[in-house]
């Protein structure tokens, strides 16, 4: 008998229930040695090794994610959260690095050419514009990539997504790649949600129509959160065009032009250091709120 039909005789054994004793008897009556026997039972008993996930490179999972996510995600759903936190930040300065060296250039071409007409650099203000822009977009992706989980989980979770945080935050990460690499696409927006709906259909072992209307009931609860916010600040807007109508007829009746007065004005008369009232030389004040005041209700 082959080691390999050993093995396999051993494992058939035990499987009918046969003691490691009972199958060394039969074995040894078929001429095993003892030490063939033992190590050919240890061998057959032994638990398989796991074998360890491959790892996947940076360009690997980029080529992926915008051309094969079904493999990227079956992949990825038992990674947890730090690869696809990684993933994101190394795609977003790839983002900076290269668009921003583009804007940079372009940047330069304009400032020279501006600087023909203008009097002063005007390269400082838009490199530093530029820099605090790239730094907007890194820091607005990556608040948005841990709020925007926070708020699709439990969505997910609604249509008994089986996944955790980590799985809806990876898929958010990884959706993002199509978007940074070709939204000069007309097309990007939809691919882009094509992929984040691969995502949560499989670290979350859900059907994709559950995936979808996870996503549009989410799409639906912000839509009515900006509607009511919306409408809770027409209130706030209509106070405050009071307070400056109200502002404005103060400033009316304190300090206008005194047109209410006919053509009467006040002026100031750097010899007496006073306002006065030119049709009535007599009146003078200290101030010019007085003088206005006189103008307006004159005695």
């Amino acid at each position: 008998m082959a080691k390999e039909e050993l093995l396999a005789y051993i494992r058939r054994s035990r499987a009918q229930g046969y003691a490691p004793s009972q199958i060394s008897a039969a074995l040894a009556k078929a001429g095993y040695s003892s030490s063939q026997i033992e190590q050919a039972i240890a061998d057959a008993l032994r638990p398989p090794v796991a074998a360890r996930p491959q790892k996947i490179g940076y360009f690997r999972r980029l080529k992926l994610a915008l051309f094969s996510p079904r493999q990227l995600f079956e992949h990825a759903k038992t990674e947890g959260i730090k690869r696809a936190f990684g993933f994101l930040v190394v795609t977003l300065l790839f983002f900076i690095l290269i668009y921003g060296g583009l804007l940079l250039l372009a940047g330069s071409v304009l400032s020279a050419m501006l600087s023909l007409f203008l009097p002063f650099d005007i390269s400082l203000i838009s490199f530093s514009v530029l820099g605090i822009a790239l730094a907007a977009v890194f820091l607005g992706f990556v608040v948005f990539s841990f709020v925007g989980a926070a708020v699709l989980h439990p969505f997910v979770k609604l249509f008994r997504g089986t996944g955790k945080y980590s799985a809806t935050y990876a898929a958010i990460a990884y959706s993002t790649a199509p978007l940074l690499f070709l939204f000069l696409l007309p097309v990007v927006g939809i691919w882009q949600f094509i992929v984040l709906i691969f995502g949560l259909s499989i670290t979350h072992g859900i059907p994709k129509a559950r995936a979808f209307f996870a996503l549009l009931l989410e799409g639906l609860f912000i839509g009515a959160l900006a509607f009511f916010a919306s409408m809770a600040l027409v209130p706030l807007d209509a106070s405050l065009s009071s307070l400056g109508d109200s502002a404005q007829a103060l400033l009316g009746e304190t300090g206008g032009t005194g047109a209410d007065a006919g053509d009467a004005e006040c002026v100031f008369d750097d010899a007496r250091g006073d306002w006065c009232i030119p049709e009535e030389a007599d009146r003078c004040f200290r101030t010019q709120i007085e003088c206005k005041a006189a103008l307006k209700n004159p005695s």
